[in-house]
Formats: structure tokens, C-alpha cells, sequence
């Protein structure tokens, strides 16, 4: 009964989660806007996973070691990855020092997952979310070489291009 009302709960936060998401990106998509610290903050509130580059955590005056610790204790899982090669070329870290933070909420994650299981097996990916999300961060995945893919890791962003 409580695993039900539990799934029930994480449903209609998926759906309350799309029309904010919606609400907040009005663009194309999360890459077509300013970066913000809600990229991270927002993960487990309103969004499976996030990440920022350290120098964009910097720029809010923020650190790395401050928005870790925040994110924790929330109950939301880190990783840290240094200078992951897959960012767009056109990123302001984008070969430079330093590296990203990297977050996800576990049952919203293996709620995802769980419901795109098929497509993430499919491709030889993992459906535990902590080894996705640094797959997420050291592999490169394209759109065109693998689309049902791409929508997945867009949704685990909250990218409102793949609302479902």
C-alpha cells in the first residue's frame, strides 16, 4: 500500500514538475537559457538530475563545497565530474579547468528509469540511478545516433523539449 501511494505521489509530482518546468523555460530548451543555480537546487524538488560547471557555481557566488553539502542533505546523490568532453562546444567551460557537479534524486531518477527501461537497457546503460548519472557525465550521447536515448537523459533534466 505505501510502495502504491508512494508511485501515486511521484506521478503527480512528475506532472506538477512538467507545467513548472514548462513555466520556467520558455525557450527550446534548458541549453537555449541562462544557466542558474535552480540547475542544481531544483533536483528532487522539481527534477530527476542537474548539473553545473564549477565556474558557473563560482559566478553565483556560490561553491562547489557549499552547494555539495546543500544538495546532501536534502538527500540528493552527487558526483563530481572533471571536465566532461561531451559539453557543447560553445559552453563557457568547455575545455577549460576545473569540472562539473553532477546531482540526481534517487526515486525520482529510478522512477524515470523505470518507466524507460526498455530504451535504457536497450542501449546498455544502467538503470540504477547513481551509475546513470556518471554514465550521464563521462559518456556522449547524441540525438541523432540514438534519439529514444537522448529523450530520456533530456527528461532526467527536466528539458521541457521532452515532456511527456
Amino acid at each position: 500500500m505505501i510502495g502504491l501511494l508512494r508511485f501515486g505521489l511521484l506521478i503527480l509530482a512528475s506532472l506538477a514538475a512538467g507545467r513548472v518546468v514548462r513555466t520556467l523555460f520558455s525557450g527550446s530548451g534548458p541549453f537555449t537559457r541562462p544557466s542558474t543555480p535552480d540547475d542544481l537546487k531544483g533536483v528532487g524538488s522539481w527534477k530527476p538530475m542537474g548539473y553545473l560547471a564549477a565556474c558557473q557555481i563560482e559566478d553565483f557566488g556560490l561553491t562547489v563545497g557549499g552547494m555539495k553539502e546543500e544538495l546532501q542533505a536534502r538527500g540528493v546523490k552527487t558526483y563530481w565530474a572533471d571536465s566532461p568532453s561531451w559539453i557543447h562546444p560553445n559552453n563557457i567551460w568547455s575545455g577549460g579547468p576545473g569540472g562539473a557537479l553532477f546531482a540526481c534524486d534517487i526515486g525520482m531518477l529510478q522512477g524515470l528509469l523505470d518507466e524507460n527501461r526498455a530504451v535504457v537497457e536497450g542501449s546498455g546503460w544502467p538503470t540504477e540511478p547513481e551509475a546513470f548519472m556518471r554514465r550521464v557525465a563521462t559518456d556522449d550521447v547524441r540525438e541523432a545516433s540514438n534519439p529514444k536515448l537522448y529523450r530520456v537523459i533530456g527528461l532526467a533534466f527536466a528539458d521541457p523539449r521532452f515532456s511527456s
